[in-house]
């Protein structure tokens, strides 16, 4: 049973380090290794283990502290699984994996100890340093993502998308028209969206979601079709320190068009639209000074680097549906 026990032990270690290491790069696979080890590790390797350790032990009067151990490391492990994959209810088997070797293990533990003059003290200091380290694992998976605003972020670009789609049908009635200021703002307008669509593209690659296409409007976009949903590695990488990185290319773009917007013969209220809507300015934000690209790509969030390529394409298609309309409401009046 011991050599059942030490090679299942050696297996279930060796695939969860590469789950996290698959998980770590984003790599497909990742989270099947991490499922299949911490299941192993659950419902297979803790109690033999436990059982093989309790019977081979002479005076069996530590029923209990067994007992304490595989509910406190069974729930600690499950936890931890549900909130890796973003798992319905990862939040609540969290707060309460977390705490309970404390509040269940430690004092069963701590009792035993008294009681049995034999124990070493190194045992105990054995246990409270992996205590701390559950402690402190707990902590940095809460702080991680939840699913909740991953979801959230999906959302808001599926918003935004719909947007842009219903804008691009309304510009293209009103480009119809024979006016060369209007042919000239589409063609400026299409090319500041074809570099988003390039950005977007740049990212879904890079994420290993090749088989998305950048016009999100036409996807049956949901978190459950994107691979590394929750992966923070590469969206600033990409976009913005990458050679050839497109997000400060498109930030001098975007000076262009405004700048050309100003210069057409638009009344005040379209212009003091174009000036909202393309805010490039640096920012005061709880008393520190923030670019464009930093609030805008800031979380290094794969979803909400996408949300803000999605939302600036909204933002684009919206200025050239006012200027189109200012522009064609002006050539009737001419009429």
């Amino acid at each position: 049973m011991k050599k059942i026990i030490y090679i299942s032990g050696v297996i279930i270690a060796n695939l969860l380090v590469i789950g996290s290491i698959f998980k770590v790069n984003h790599w497909p696979g990742a989270g099947v290794a991490i499922t299949l080890s911490l299941l192993l590790l659950c419902f297979w390797f803790l109690p033999l283990a436990l059982i093989n350790h309790y019977k081979g032990q002479k005076n069996r009067t530590s029923k209990w502290l067994y007992i304490a151990a595989f509910i406190s490391f069974f729930m600690v492990f499950i936890s931890a699984l549900f909130k890796i994959l973003h798992w319905p209810g990862a939040g609540l088997l969290l707060m309460i994996g977390v705490p309970i070797p404390f509040l269940l293990y430690l004092p069963v533990f701590i009792f035993h100890s008294v009681k049995n003059k034999e124990q070493s003290s190194v045992n105990f200091t054995a246990i409270i340093l992996g205590l701390i380290f559950i402690a402190v694992y707990g902590v940095l998976l809460s702080i991680n993502v939840s699913k909740d605003v991953l979801f959230h972020g999906i959302a808001l670009t599926k918003s935004n998308e719909k947007v842009i789609d219903y804008y691009q049908f309304e510009n293209k009635r009103l480009a119809g028209q024979p006016n060369k200021e209007i042919q000239e703002f589409v063609k400026e307008s299409n090319r500041i969206c074809d570099l988003i669509h390039q950005a977007k593209k740049n990212l879904l690659v890079y994420s290993d979601n090749a088989q998305i296409s950048p016009d999100l409007g036409q996807e049956e976009f949901t978190m459950e079709k994107l691979n590394n949903v929750d992966s923070k590695a590469m969206s600033q990488y990409v976009l913005i320190w990458k050679e050839g990185a497109l997000v400060p290319i498109l930030e001098n773009e975007l000076k262009s068009y405004k700048e050309y917007a100003s210069t057409l013969p638009l009344n005040k209220e379209t212009l003091s639209k174009v000036e909202k809507v393309i805010n490039l300015d640096k920012q005061l934000i709880n008393s520190d000074e923030y670019s464009w690209a930093e609030r805008e790509f800031g979380s290094d969030y794969f979803v909400f680097a996408l949300e803000s390529l999605s939302r600036w394409e909204k933002n684009i298609r919206f200025v050239e549906h006012i200027v189109l309309s200012d522009l064609s409401d002006k050539g009737k009046d001419e009429l």
